[in-house]
């Protein structure tokens, strides 16, 4: 039995990440719709809405947002991601199976599930309902193994939070961008996460240059902030921020020409960090009455790693 990993080992990205990109690229005022889930999200960080009701709730705006005819240009757009015959994949063959948490109707604009074996998140397009469960973490075991699968040859995967996965494989390999980790048997511990994080060049480079810009957004706005209220010095200083961050990133980590793809992905990864720090420089500065100088330097530095964790995700993994 041979296992893949839908995303970033089958299709190279995330299907969800692209066509939200896609659907923002077509009209850019798209982006206010989603604006309505932010209580979501903190319902849902506070543990309030499990994953499924929160992903419910964003698919729900992202299908009100998009056409039929959108839907297929999307996907002539993306098809040449997808590969199957690289890893060998046979048609109406029992033992290779594609698991994921994509939604269905994404997945079946790519793969005819009537000769692939793929299990992933069942989404009924009528209702906008998930259908039980989101096929991730312990719930993509359960499907797996309601479908039979309690042994696995060869796993293909692309990160180390598999880590289920990992103990039910013979043989594993972990899609690092252009790197193939091998491994004989399930050893994702602890330490070999960290040690990948540690020694993960791009993410040091990063973090170096996210933390110098910083220091100089605070600068930028400490000064800007006796002249302006806190709120506009701050969001003056968050763009100039994100410009250099930007062409520092894409010019120095990631060798990217520019695109409207990269920088909403790069937008994506920043927006929680963005609004943290909003909401520092509102609560301390409207409602204690600290000075903005000071709430701009500690806001900046309380939300920093957050930023990294979401960038990480994002742009490093």
């Amino acid at each position: 039995m041979r296992i893949f990993s839908f995303s970033r080992v089958i299709y190279d990205g995330y299907l969800t990440l692209d066509l939200f990109v896609f659907v923002i690229r077509q009209k850019m005022t798209r982006i206010f719709d989603f604006f309505v889930l932010f209580p979501d999200i903190i319902n849902f960080l506070l543990k309030r809405i499990d994953s499924t009701k929160m992903f419910e709730k964003f698919y729900y705006i992202l299908l009100s947002s998009i056409t039929v005819s959108e839907l297929n240009l999307f996907k002539v757009n993306n098809i040449h991601k997808i590969d199957l015959e690289g890893f060998g994949i046979v048609k109406d063959n029992p033992k290779d199976v594609i698991v994921t948490g994509e939604p269905s109707f994404l997945v079946d604009l790519f793969i005819n599930r009537n000769k692939y074996n793929v299990i992933c998140t069942e989404y009924d397009l009528h209702s906008r309902k998930v259908v039980g469960k989101l096929c991730l973490h312990r719930h993509k075991i359960e499907k797996m193994k309601r479908a039979g699968i309690n042994y696995i040859n060869q796993l293909f995967i692309f990160s180390f939070k598999e880590k289920e996965l990992m103990k039910m494989a013979d043989y594993i390999l972990v899609y690092r961008d252009e790197e193939v980790i091998e491994y004989d048997s399930y050893r994702a511990t602890l330490k070999d996460r960290l040690f990948y994080n540690i020694t993960n060049k791009k993410l040091i480079t990063y973090c170096f240059l996210a933390f110098f810009w910083l220091l100089v957004m605070i600068i930028i706005s400490s000064i800007l902030s006796f002249f302006v209220d806190a709120v506009a010095s701050y969001l003056i200083g968050y763009i100039l921020w994100f410009i250099a961050t930007y062409i520092s990133t894409v010019m120095y980590v990631n060798n990217e020409h520019f695109t409207i793809d990269h920088a909403l992905n790069y937008i994506l990864g920043i927006i929680p960090n963005f609004l943290l720090q909003l909401l520092f420089v509102l609560i301390f500065c409207s409602i204690i009455g600290l000075h903005s100088w000071f709430v701009i330097l500690i806001g900046g530095l309380l939300a920093f790693p957050l930023l990294i964790f979401m960038t990480r995700f994002y742009r490093f993994d």
